[in-house]
């Protein structure tokens, strides 16, 4: 089951003609994760995993929901970001986070990698790159896709060590660049208590 997810990145492209601010938003699918709202969730029987991916460049931060009764380890040395095959392991020797245990009926936030911080564009379409207003939206399949990542997170319950893996899986559907002033409407505030 495929869902349309929206994912909003945010760069700013300077070249010799243009040094206008321009916007790329991308529409990222999943086939295991499953979009409600602003948000976009991966739900089992143990655990709710929640994404927000409107940050800029995508950041693939989260929360880690133990839906159970037993305190749950989230294994952040065998956790990681897969971004086009390449994998970034959640563990930092700075901050010496190997384990993070989630408490039984509770939440956790867990900071992410970036889906992204580049700007794509067709070399062969300058009016795509830089838009008068708002470019034609470039559209992709999971085959042809210029980025694929995954958030892979390894994890057990206290009173038992079987591991077990959610492998979420994203890639950019398709892309549209917006010039600046088309991405925002500015308006007046009201300030009752200014008076």
């Amino acid at each position: 089951m495929k869902r349309l997810f929206i994912l909003c990145l945010i760069i700013v492209s300077l070249s010799s003609c243009s040094t206008s601010l321009y916007y790329q938003v991308y529409n990222v699918e999943s086939d295991n994760v499953m979009k409600k709202e602003r948000d976009f969730i991966y739900s089992d029987e143990y655990c709710n995993i929640k994404y927000d991916l409107w940050a800029e460049n995508g950041n693939l931060s989260f929360v880690f929901t133990n839906k159970t009764d037993v305190d749950i380890c989230l294994d952040m040395e065998r956790s990681c970001f897969i971004k086009e095959g390449l994998a970034y392991s959640y563990f930092s020797n700075e901050k010496k986070t190997a384990k993070i245990w989630i408490p039984a009926n509770s939440s956790r936030f867990v900071s992410g990698f970036n889906l992204s911080n580049l700007f794509y564009y067709d070399c062969d379409n300058r009016d795509l790159l830089y838009p008068n207003r708002i470019s034609k939206t470039i559209k992709y399949n999971v085959n042809n896709t210029p980025l694929n990542v995954t958030n892979r997170l390894v994890y057990h319950f206290a009173n038992d060590e079987k591991d077990r893996i959610i492998e979420n899986k994203f890639w950019i559907a398709d892309y549209t660049n917006y010039k600046a002033n088309e991405m925002f409407e500015w308006k007046n505030s009201y300030d009752c208590l200014s008076r």
